[in-house]
């Protein structure tokens, strides 16, 4: 089909069908996965390979991001964001490398779309909810107790990140506001205004 641009009907008298003013678009996982693609069907298409940014180039986009958003927030949030993204950045490292996919654990699959949505979420806050740094990096735990941790199916391994790796982060970059960003329960949201008749 893709590379006479004809295919037979399947039904009835199996009649000849062309195919017009129609291109193909098709995506792979990464070289090395379970199921190898044919080299003929490869050769029908246009090849592109996009490799994932450097650790500094990331580290500089994840930045910016969220040092342009604090722009007018309080010194103690802004001069914060830098370890953030340190922080941040060490996190997706060890959950990449402490929780690989495995059969029954076929979703453990984290790439840089989990960090955005931890910076999606982070993109949200106020100036009037976020005024300090020990309010900063609890909705940082927050962000990443829901990308990360709530994804996965075992308590251990929510225990891990959540506890583990999230604790040694906050004892390692912000020791001086730990014991208040680690209380639980974690939870930030909005809930009084989260129905709209709500007075």
């Amino acid at each position: 089909m893709i590379d006479k641009n004809q295919l037979y009907e399947r039904k009835n008298d199996l009649e000849l069908l062309t195919l017009v003013d129609l291109q193909y678009v098709a995506c792979t996982t990464p070289p090395g996965g379970n199921n190898k693609v044919d080299p003929r069907l490869m050769s029908l298409f246009t090849v592109f390979n996009v490799t994932a940014p450097s650790k500094d180039s990331t580290m500089k986009i994840f930045n910016q991001i969220l040092s342009r958003k604090v722009e007018e927030f309080g010194e103690d949030v802004k001069t914060t964001v830098q370890s953030v993204t340190q922080a941040t950045l060490m996190l997706y490292q060890s959950v990449k490398e402490g929780l690989p996919r495995t059969p029954l654990k076929f979703h453990y699959l984290f790439n840089l779309r989990n960090l955005s949505s931890i910076y999606e979420g982070m993109y949200q806050c106020t100036i009037d909810k976020v005024n300090t740094k020990a309010s900063l990096v609890r909705l940082w735990r927050n962000e990443c107790n829901r990308v990360f941790a709530d994804r996965l199916i075992s308590e251990a391994d929510s225990k891990l990140v959540k506890e583990k790796f999230i604790g040694d982060l906050c004892a390692k970059f912000f020791s001086d506001v730990k014991d208040e960003v680690m209380v639980n329960p974690c939870i930030w949201g909005d809930f009084a205004l989260s129905d709209p008749s709500f007075e």
